[in-house]
């Protein structure tokens, strides 16, 4: 997958614009909620450049891991993120129809 797609731009925009919405109660926010408490602070503070980690900095550290089909059509159509560095084995994962992406989820 090509990491200059438009569609990675878009797909970051719609977990941040859920963030703190009921569609993001258990995708972004739950995302974040988790790896805030679960994760040391070092840790998290050394992916972060040494900021104080916050919901909005965990989420500007997201990085693409990639994209699939979810159909048997063979269109990409699910864009996956997560924290750098593999500490996580969480994603969010952002479903497109088209150009337009309709859902987040949280898939581990």
């Amino acid at each position: 997958m090509n990491r200059d797609d438009p569609k990675i731009a878009i797909a970051l925009d719609k977990i941040r614009s859920v963030r703190g919405t009921k569609e993001g109660e258990y995708s972004t926010d739950l995302f974040v909620s988790l790896h805030l408490e679960e994760l040391d602070e070092q840790v998290l503070r050394s992916m972060l450049g040494g900021e104080i980690p916050t919901s909005q900095n965990l989420l500007d550290a997201l990085v693409f891991v990639g994209a699939w089909s979810s159909k048997d059509d063979g269109a990409v159509d699910v864009y996956d993120f997560s924290l750098p560095d593999d500490v996580s084995q969480y994603l969010l994962s952002v479903r497109f129809e088209g150009d337009v992406p309709i859902s987040v989820a949280m898939e581990s």
